[in-house]
């Protein structure tokens, strides 16, 4: 379990930023009331969509 991923409001809003600009079905509000896992799961789809 990652330890690093929690919620600062820089990382929140550049997440958030990821999130909007992806044109994903959920806002990162809701994901952020989950684990930090789930919040890995996302960063790391972000990651396959650049490479």
């Amino acid at each position: 379990m990652p330890t690093q991923l929690v919620a600062t409001s820089s990382e929140y809003f550049e997440l958030h930023s990821i999130v909007r600009n992806e044109r994903l079905e959920f806002t990162m509000d809701s994901v952020f009331k989950r684990t930090s896992n789930q919040v890995t799961v996302i960063t790391r789809k972000r990651h396959n969509f650049d490479g």
